[in-house]
């Protein structure tokens, strides 16, 4: 009988020592979020530099003979923004003669995805082009048109004979 005795005195001691007492019992809880980011795809690589070709200064106003290009892709169906930071004069190489001069037309950028064109203004840009094809695939050309008027055109008009460059710089954001 004392073993039994001391058996149950034993429980009852376990019992107590795992039932918190009425004032220890508490909990908190709190949230955390889970997330994810999935970023647009977005590749933009230039393909073709903006040609004026050769020609003498006495030409004078000069279109551009071949437009510049930018071949990209983004997600099928996205919408698409397009800015420029564009030369008011191209410098020439080796010193520090006056810039000749370099204008673009108001239609003279055209952004197109496959069976979509649009042409627009290099100088204010494109605020949302869209949506991109089922290809994913788009494109951006500057100095389109067959006019001075229409295209980029550069004045040769007392300059130098030389090379002269300026960089052309194309953003594409997605929307």
């Amino acid at each position: 009988m004392r073993f039994f005795t001391r058996f149950i005195a034993a429980a009852a001691l376990m019992v107590l020592a795992v039932t918190p007492l009425v004032g220890q019992a508490s909990s908190r809880s709190a949230d955390a979020s889970a997330s994810v980011t999935i970023t647009p795809v977005l590749t933009l690589t230039k393909t073709v530099d903006l040609s004026f070709g050769s020609h003498f200064a006495s030409d004078g106003l000069v279109p551009s003979s071949g437009p510049a290009r930018w071949d990209g892709s983004s997600d099928v169906g996205s919408h698409l923004s397009a800015s420029f930071v564009l030369p008011t004069s191209l410098a020439r190489i080796g010193n520090g003669d006056p810039g000749v001069p370099i204008t673009f037309g108001n239609e003279s950028a055209l952004f197109g995805t496959t069976g979509t064109s649009l042409f627009f203004n290099p100088a204010s840009g494109l605020a949302d082009f869209g949506p991109v094809a089922s290809s994913g695939t788009y494109f951006v050309e500057l100095g389109i048109g067959s006019a001075a008027s229409q295209a980029a055109s550069v004045n040769l008009t007392g300059h130098r004979p030389g090379v002269y460059q300026g960089v052309i710089t194309l953003t594409i954001t997605v929307l």
